[in-house]
């Protein structure tokens, strides 16, 4: 059975700004240690939460860095992109800068068939020598990835899990049947308590950036057999709805904001949450401090 990088949570996380675009280290330095005091087992960096697409090399290194000299959870590098081998390269180069596992979209926009996604992510696995997660999500790529293709690509020894945030519990159900040692991750929030119910070992979550302690709390809860697990989750789930009403991670980042834990700032072509996403978001905020759960 190949090594787990992690089960439980894992928090993408957010990159933190000044209103001048400029990445605040300050403030993600502060965001890390609360992930860790909040029971979160792993981080991803640079990811779509963190605007990975909006920021050049030398920003990504620079985040991995940091969080490698904050943190002694798994630090997962979002290495993904369209170009294999420039994919393939980023991947080595992020192993060798202190990562532990690189996670690998679908190559977007160009939508490979299933002989290319193949030998795309195999390509990656071969020369990046650190274990590959394999990512993905449809809506943002124009790809799914079948049943048929994770299988396949779990075969390669440095391929060792997949987050599906295709919302599909029935091809993770199919997957676990069909592959008990796979290990996969759901990639959803509003799905995280069905994808464990169907073997799924944790999530790579948005909501934690704001949750941390509540879905590390659901998983805990969940794996012992505590029926508490639903009500908990039941209880967070209105504002991970909200989080969601509008592009990620714009809804997320108004949240952080709101909690005084980062400013209001986004890269261009992303824009500040709506009036109404903002009332969305501040009701269900409201809702759980009033009730004392911990943000």
């Amino acid at each position: 059975m190949k090594k787990r990088i992690f089960r439980g949570v894992a928090t993408a996380l957010v990159t933190p700004m000044n209103r001048f675009g400029e990445i605040d280290e300050r403030a993600f330095v502060a965001l890390l240690k609360r992930q860790v005091e909040g029971g979160i087992k792993a981080v991803v960096p640079f990811g779509t939460t963190g605007e990975g697409a909006l920021l050049d090399k030398k920003e990504k290194l620079r985040l991995l860095e940091i969080c490698k000299n904050t943190v002694d959870i798994p630090v997962i590098a979002n290495c993904g992109g369209i170009r294999t081998e420039e994919v393939a390269s980023f991947s080595a180069e992020a192993k060798s800068r202190g990562a532990d596992a690189v996670l690998i979209i679908t190559p977007y926009y160009v939508k490979s068939n299933f002989s290319g996604l193949v030998e795309h992510f195999y390509a990656v696995a071969d020369r990046a020598s650190a274990p590959v997660i394999v990512y993905n999500v449809p809506k943002r790529t124009g790809v799914d990835l079948t049943l048929r293709a994770y299988k396949k690509l779990l075969r390669h020894p440095n391929i060792v899990a997949v987050k599906e945030a295709g919302g599909d519990t029935v091809k993770a159900l199919s997957l676990h049947r069909e592959v008990p040692s796979a290990c996969v991750y759901a990639g959803d929030d509003l799905l995280f308590l069905p994808f464990l119910s169907c073997g799924a070992q944790g999530i790579i979550s948005v909501a934690s950036n704001v949750l941390p302690r509540a879905m590390a709390s659901v998983y805990d809860k969940f794996v012992s057999g505590d029926v508490g697990a639903l009500k908990e989750f039941s209880a967070v789930s209105g504002l991970t709805e909200s989080l969601f009403a509008e592009v990620n991670p714009i809804p997320v980042k108004y949240a952080l904001s709101r909690l005084g834990y980062i400013e209001n700032a986004l890269r261009k072509p992303l824009m500040p949450l709506s009036p109404a996403g903002r009332r969305a978001v501040d009701k269900e905020l409201n809702a759980l401090e009033r009730r004392g759960i911990t943000l």
